[in-house]
């Protein structure tokens, strides 16, 4: 946990963070296309009354290795991402059957099963990247707004400030920064307000609802 910007006093009801922001938006993007292939792979087992055996499990991380991170972002065209996935499973297709040849391992699975994975995975892989921007910015709107300030208006928190506004995931609004620096200086195109100086966090905190300080300094 980071030093307190007042020395002795504390903020008992946000949470103090430095550092980069970590977006949710940009994780889930990572984990999804890996964990939706082995997602398929299991289902493929299951569709072919196959269990889960040591094999799979391998093939399974194997495959998330080779297919993270994935990509989904909240922009891209609908054939930009057909072409994004079939691009990407067309090149760990072949290397993971150049590796099951190489270490004879591909007689350890039902070629229904391998088949059904190998079309099943780019499928489930489209659907989650076209149901994302719809379904996942209305989940995160379920949950109560969590509210921010940012201690430090120069460069680092002014980029933070913006990461968080426009992370669709991130649920997050940023309240105003805290710097000791005059409003003058700090330009008219600020993304938030400038609430006080540094020695005023903790009194502004107190006053009101904040759930988070990321600290910029």
């Amino acid at each position: 946990m980071a030093a307190h910007p007042q020395g002795s006093r504390t903020f008992p009801s946000a949470r103090i963070r430095t550092g980069r922001v970590a977006s949710v938006g940009g994780w889930l993007g990572r984990i999804a296309d890996p964990a939706l292939a082995v997602a398929a792979l299991a289902i493929a087992h299951w569709l072919f009354g196959h269990p889960f055996d040591a094999s799979a499990t391998v093939l399974a991380a194997l495959a998330f290795a080779l297919t993270y991170p994935g990509d989904i972002t909240f922009r891209r065209r609908p054939r930009a991402v057909i072409r994004g996935v079939a691009g990407r499973w067309s090149v760990v297709v072949p290397i993971m059957i150049v590796l099951g040849l190489a270490t004879d391992t591909l007689r350890a699975f039902d070629q229904n099963v391998l088949a059904a994975w190998a079309i099943g995975t780019p499928l489930l892989q489209v659907a989650a990247h076209f149901l994302a921007p719809w379904v996942l910015p209305r989940v995160v709107a379920l949950r109560r707004e969590q509210v921010a300030i940012v201690v430090g208006a120069n460069s680092l928190g002014r980029t933070l400030a913006r990461s968080l506004a426009t992370d669709e995931l991130s649920g997050t609004r940023i309240a105003g920064f805290f710097d000791d620096r005059a409003a003058s200086r700090l330009g008219t195109d600020i993304e938030a307000p400038l609430c006080g100086t540094i020695d005023t966090v903790a009194d502004f905190v107190r006053a009101n609802r904040v759930d988070h300080i990321y600290i910029a300094l």
